[in-house]
This record gives C-alpha cells, sequence and structure tokens, in this order.
C-alpha cells in the first residue's frame, strides 16, 4: 500500500520502513488488516474496525471523566481545563464570553520518540 499519503524508508538493503504522513481511520483499519494477514491471522475487517472504534471510543470515556489514558510505549492522553475569559471579536470588536472547556493532552510514549527520531535521522 504505498499512496500519497505515505513514504518508504530504506534503512537496509533488505528493511524498509512505511511512514504514514496522515492516517486516517480506514487507512489504520487497512493496516491492521494487512498486518493480521502476514501472520496469516484472517480477521474480517468489520470485527477490526469494531476494535478500532471501541478503543477510541474508550479513550474518549477515560477523557470526558476527566482521567488519563496511557499506553506504555506509546503515550498518553490527557486533559486540562481551561477557564472562561472574556475575549474580543476581532472583525467586528465586539465582547464576547469563551465558555470554559476542556483541552486534550497528548504526551508522547519513550518508545516512540525513540523510533520517531530514529526515523528522522536516516
Amino acid at each position: 500500500m504505498n499512496n500519497i499519503n505515505t513514504i518508504t524508508v530504506k534503512i537496509s538493503k533488505t528493511i524498509f520502513i512505511t511512514l504514514f504522513i496522515t492516517m486516517t481511520k480506514a487507512e489504520l483499519i487497512d493496516r491492521i488488516y494487512e498486518r493480521m494477514q502476514e501472520k496469516n491471522i484472517n480477521l474480517p475487517v468489520s470485527l477490526i474496525d469494531a476494535a478500532v472504534l471501541t478503543i477510541i471510543d474508550s479513550i474518549g470515556e477515560q477523557l470526558a471523566q476527566d482521567k488519563r489514558a496511557e499506553f506504555r510505549g506509546f503515550g498518553s492522553f490527557s486533559t486540562t481545563r481551561r477557564k472562561a475569559y472574556i475575549a474580543r471579536n476581532p472583525r467586528t470588536g465586539e465582547t464576547v464570553t469563551v465558555p470554559i472547556k476542556r483541552i486534550v493532552h497528548f504526551k508522547v510514549g519513550h518508545e516512540l520518540r525513540h523510533l520517531t527520531n530514529l526515523l528522522i535521522t536516516l
């Protein structure tokens, strides 16, 4: 699978890594399906889709409850609250109140950071 959203990097004579510039949920599902096929594991795409949706929903539920979602080596998701404040509409100059909101943060895990930095130096 080599499309405009991927770059294939040659690490050695026989090792290539495909980097995804952007990855949609559908592309993630396709990639998981391909990896399972490589390992001779036949999972229907509908089951992989359900698993990916469950993971995304579970992370969202944790964040909605002001809890962290942590995946060792990958990273952790957390939220912080931003206070309400008064701002100005730059076009009209009108004063508007911006409500309280949660901001989602992602902190990269050690292994993912290492892999990313390794790929940059190649």
